[in-house]
């Protein structure tokens, strides 16, 4: 293939462009397709956008056709490049050969190995931890993309012809395409929107993981240049000590372009020979330690070093000859780190390429782009001074100026007008990731308040020194008086006043301008004048305190200031003012228990300004006298402790009283009442009896006698197993009917419980036994007429049937008599019916009624009132 020039083929150029993905949004897409040139033709990587596509395809793999195409996009020649594409597999994963890549076996795992399994977790289940690990190295790799079925090397492609690749599944349902309209032409990057981004439970890719286990930083250089409108001047450095001692051999190789497709070699760049150091150089210190690294350091190369400190030379000779090279253009020339290119032409993009043997990746070597005109150097920004004691200090900002700028230069001038080099070597400034400078500053020693001028110059890594940035300074006094001392201090209760006195001495006096007289309520407070300035000769002052709060500390000092204004401050002097006002109470107090006997007493701060503290207090009875809780002043306003639940007692009282600085105290305030934890159980129900009716079973009983009783529950069984509360009852009752749920002929159980205010349940009362069997009277009939119809005698009745005999059969039973005689059975009727008309009847004979309800079961109710009746 004869389509790459050939000044470009070394292989430092193993991937040269990314050229082409897939357009619109890949939501929706099934496969993402780009393509890449290399020296040996075009790579082709497809990856399927969602782990469903790729296990669906996994197997059958996929088709990759490339069809020419003429300029205006005409399809013409079509060649199959792959019939299948499929992963390799666990065999050829098995007999890998790991220089191939480090990350191919664990992929081979993952892919084949069926006893491994992830850890669970939130994010990604199994397929899809598989696929994102997968496919985050297919996308980096093509080895990887290869040996997976998901890419191919075209090596048959020609220079100057356009081509379009198009992906299919054999399975169908997964296709792209993307064209190559010149192969060698740097394609734009895909959209942001078309980036696959792979997640990981770790955060950490595959290889992220072999990197942290296997550390080999890459080798890389590093680039800038500068146009001069005649001339371009590039500067690099490098990452790698050892890849810096193959380039003094090799030297660095300058390649240019103006279209960034065809590059040539413009020069090869070395050190200079030792015989080109000579005494020339020495005027520069950074020449002359360049010269120093290159050729003084023979005697390093002992076979009495270690690998290990032969490494370490190399590396600190690197860091100084790159230190060396920022700094002085001359040593940058010797190093090799420097190149001139003049055959330049005006108005003309140049883009450079600077490698060396041992880079073997385009994106390792040092690129620089470099526009039609010179770029003027501007004034080192935000310059300031500042006055200090004889002395002069100027700052300006590291942010402004950090990426201008690698040394400075300062010039200064007495009378605005000469100016002379006041920095002997040029300023540089080390910074490092541990300790970051917040400013670039120089301090000059001048005289006080002699005005000086300064200039203040920049010099970038290309040696070229920047328009000044100009600022004025003055130096000033800057050393306080003496301060003097408080020697007297006195209250006069009766004028209400404080007298302080303080000594002067000779040395205080000859720099003093006036003195003032300040005052705080705490020694380390704030301090506030409270005298109007007072004269030199003044050595005493009156401070009234009538009217003013005396709640209070009162710590007094005299400032002493002199005509520059300094000021100097004597030691605080406490005068004591006798505090006879008690404090303020709080108004509130609050009082809580928890679950597990911790109480917290809580208030709200007294009102006056002078408390130091409280006292919280207690007792088992609001009317004894209250004892202290705290044995120190508590500061806060609440207090937790433990509350002892050993104790007769059912509560707990408290109270609070504040303390200020005068140590009086102040009134009680309202007495808070808490109610202790109570684990005691009450005394259960006693004295438990009950009858049965025909209508409910009756339960009585004596209530606990235990105080704290809350309520009772009541209980009931048929068996004596399985019990049921049947019902919740107020603590003062002590009798119940029963007549929920009753069933004819069953024995019921029953107990009690109390329970107490704290949830402390009693022991069960005594069990009451009680049958409910079947009466007779839970089955009435009243008759409710009897009279004469049609020759008939017609009865009429009412059912009276207790609710538990709702389930029951029953029929309705006529017995009648006649004249004086005994009933007999007469008739049966079934239990919807309520009257009944006799024919069977003779006229002037009396007969005599009664009604009453048969159970299926045998169960017979009372028989009803007799009625009697003529016919005539």
């Amino acid at each position: 293939m004869n389509m790459i020039p050939k000044q470009i083929m070394k292989s430092f150029f193993g991937a040269l462009f990314m050229i082409g993905a897939l357009s619109g949004n890949s939501q929706g897409q099934s496969l993402f397709l780009e393509a890449k040139t290399v020296d040996k033709g075009i790579e082709i990587i497809w990856i399927p956008t969602a782990s469903g596509i790729w296990m669906d395809n996994f197997e059958d793999g996929y088709t990759l056709v490339r069809t020419e195409l003429s300029a205006d996009g005409t399809a013409g020649n079509e060649l199959s490049l792959l019939s299948n594409s499929n992963p390799k597999d666990s065999l050829w994963f098995s007999q890998l050969d790991q220089s191939a890549h480090p990350i191919l076996e664990p992929i081979g795992g993952l892919l084949y190995d069926t006893l491994f399994q992830f850890p669970p977790n939130d994010l990604l289940d199994e397929k899809e931890m598989k696929y994102n690990y997968i496919m985050e190295e297919v996308s980096n790799y093509f080895e990887i993309a290869s040996a997976l079925g998901l890419g191919y090397l075209d090596t048959l492609v020609e220079e100057g012809k356009r081509y379009r690749y198009e992906v299919n599944s054999v399975r169908e349902g997964a296709y792209q395409s993307i064209e190559i309209s010149n192969v060698y032409f740097e394609y734009k990057t895909a959209p942001e929107d078309l980036v696959l981004e792979f997640e990981h439970p770790n955060d950490l890719s595959l290889s992220q993981m072999y990197a942290k286990a296997n550390p080999s930083p890459r080798s890389f250089i590093k680039a800038i240049g500068k146009s001069y409108g005649d001339s371009i001047v590039l500067r690099w450095g490098l990452n790698d000590a050892k890849l810096w001692e193959t380039a003094k051999e090799e030297g660095f190789s300058i390649l240019r372009s103006t279209d960034g497709r065809t590059y040539e070699t413009v020069e090869v760049i070395k050190p200079w020979p030792e015989e080109a150091i000579t005494e020339a150089i020495s005027h520069d210190s950074m020449a002359m330690l360049a010269a120093g690294l290159l050729y003084g350091m023979n005697e390093h190369k002992t076979n009495d070093k270690s690998l290990y400190e032969q490494n370490s030379i190399f590396e600190n000779n690197l860091g100084f000859a790159l230190f060396a090279a920022e700094r002085s253009p001359l040593a940058a020339d010797i190093l090799g780190f420097r190149y001139v290119d003049k055959n330049i032409e005006k108005d003309s993009t140049y883009i450079y390429l600077i490698g060396t043997e041992g880079i073997e990746d385009l994106w390792d070597a040092g690129k620089v782009t470099i526009y039609p005109g010179a770029e003027a150097l501007k004034a080192p920004e935000r310059l300031q001074s500042e006055s200090l004691e004889n002395s002069v200090k100027l700052t300006w900002s590291i942010n402004e100026n950090r990426e201008r700028y690698s040394s400075y230069m300062i010039e200064k001038s007495m009378d605005g007008k000469s100016y002379q080099n006041i920095t002997s070597a040029p300023l540089v400034f080390m910074e490092t990731n541990g300790m970051r400078l917040l400013e670039y500053s120089f301090v000059d020693s001048v005289e006080n308040y002699q005005k000086a001028y300064y200039r203040l110059y920049g010099y970038d890594s290309f040696g070229d020194k920047s328009p000044p940035a100009e600022v004025t300074g003055i130096a000033v006094d800057k050393t306080p008086p003496l301060p003097v001392d408080i020697a007297y201090t006195d209250y006069i209760r009766n004028e209400e006043r404080i007298i302080l006195e303080w000594d002067i001495s000779e040395e205080q006096y000859s720099d003093i301008s006036h003195y003032q007289v300040l005052l705080s309520d705490e020694k380390d407070g704030m301090f506030s004048a409270i005298s109007e300035p007072l004269a030199t000769t003044t050595v005493n002052y009156s401070f009234p305190i009538k009217g003013i709060d005396t709640n209070r500390a009162f710590y007094f000092k005299i400032a002493s200031h002199d005509a520059n204004g300094n000021v100097s401050e004597s030691l605080p002097t406490l005068v004591v003012v006798p505090d006879l006002t008690a404090p303020e109470p709080p108004k509130v107090i609050a009082a809580s228990l928890d679950s597990n006997s911790y109480v917290t007493i809580a208030w709200e701060h007294s009102t006056s300004s002078d408390v130091m503290g409280y006292w919280l207090y207690w007792s088992n009875d609001p009317e004894d006298e209250m004892t202290p809780v705290n044995v120190d002043i508590l500061t806060d306003n609440s207090y937790t402790y433990y509350l002892d639940t050993e104790t007769l007692t059912k509560k707990i009282y408290y109270c609070v009283r504040a303390q200020d600085r005068s140590y009086n105290k102040g009134r009680i305030t309202d007495i808070v009442e808490v109610q202790r934890l109570d684990y005691n159980p009450p005394i259960p129900p006693y004295e438990f009896y009950g009858n049965n009716s025909s209508t409910n079973l009756s339960l009585n009983w004596k209530k606990s006698p235990s105080s704290d009783v809350a309520f009772q529950t009541l209980w009931r069984s048929v068996d004596e197993i399985e019990w049921i509360q049947i019902d919740s009852l107020l603590p003062f009752v002590e009798s119940y009917l029963d007549v929920d749920s009753l069933e004819i002929g069953q024995t019921y159980s029953y107990y009690l419980q109390a329970i107490d205010n704290s949830g402390n349940i009693s022991d069960n009362s005594k069990i009451l036994t009680l049958d409910w069997p079947f009466n007779n009277e839970m089955a009435l009939i009243e008759i409710l007429s009897v009279k004469t119809i049609n020759q008939e005698a017609h009865l009429t009745w009412n059912v009276q049937i207790n609710e538990a005999l709702d389930s029951y059969e029953y029929k309705i039973e006529i017995q009648r008599s006649s004249g004086g005689g005994p009933l007999r059975y007469f008739k049966t009727l079934s239990s919807e019916i309520t009257d009944f008309s006799d024919s069977d009847i003779q006229a002037n004979v009396l007969y005599n009624y009664a009604v009453r309800i048969r159970f299926d079961n045998g169960w017979v109710g009372d028989l009803s009132e007799i009625k009697s009746i003529l016919v005539k």
